[in-house]
């Protein structure tokens, strides 16, 4: 076995665990939270969960395909590749941000009804419904930055990102739950998401600053 090739892997592989251990773990920490909120309420926010998670699952598959993409745009160096890489991004992400929300909110006027039986649940779950439909708006977006930041090998910057953000989720959630019930909940969802966005998206920008300088050094040195 090539321990170079291991150590780069485990050096990558490292970033990715601490990603996902810290937003399973705060998903954990906040099931426990809101599971001492009441029945009713634990209820309609796991079936309301539970079909959010179909959005979730959708635009990471879409995430999975971006950062492949970026990846390979990036090794090859083209410059006109990674611009029309982007534009093809920003499209599906819009056409994501117009579905996703659309469908969500067909899904649970259609879906809650079915799957929840008690009348105080289910007006429980009417009343966080709109919550829910507005952070499916961000999951595009979220993506959209989180799998451009992995396919620029920044998985340390998306691992520090879950750390400080799921944090900010599980202690922003205990709070507000104690004032507002279960939507303090998604109000957490809501406010980790955007800040998700702002951090990564400012990463982006100075990357590509940076590699815009870098750029511009080489060429004047070469001429």
């Amino acid at each position: 076995m090539d321990k170079n090739i291991l150590k780069d892997l485990l050096n990558l592989t490292k970033h990715g665990v601490v990603d996902r251990i810290f937003d399973r773990g705060g998903k954990l920490v906040l099931d426990i939270i809101l599971s001492r909120l009441g029945t009713y309420e634990y209820a309609a926010h796991v079936i309301l969960k539970q079909i959010e998670d179909f959005a979730n699952d959708f635009c990471y598959g879409f995430g999975i395909g971006i950062t492949t993409n970026v990846g390979i745009k990036l090794g090859k160096n083209d410059k006109k590749e990674i611009e029309e890489l982007k534009n093809v991004i920003n499209k599906t992400i819009i056409a994501l941000m117009l579905i996703v929300p659309i469908i969500m909110f067909i899904a649970i006027v259609l879906l809650l009804p079915v799957l929840i039986k008690e009348q105080e649940a289910l007006i429980v779950g009417y009343s966080v419904a709109p919550l829910v439909v507005l952070y499916s708006l961000l999951i595009p977006i979220r993506y959209k930055y989180s799998s451009i930041i992995s396919g620029m090998k920044e998985l340390k910057y998306n691992a520090q990102v879950s750390i400080i953000t799921n944090t900010l989720k599980v202690l922003l959630a205990y709070i507000l739950c104690k004032y507002i019930g279960v939507s303090g909940a998604w109000i957490a969802f809501i406010i980790s998401y955007i800040a998700i966005i702002f951090s990564l998206k400012r990463k982006i920008r100075i990357s590509e600053t940076f590699l815009d300088k870098n750029e511009n050094i080489y060429n004047i040195s070469k001429n």
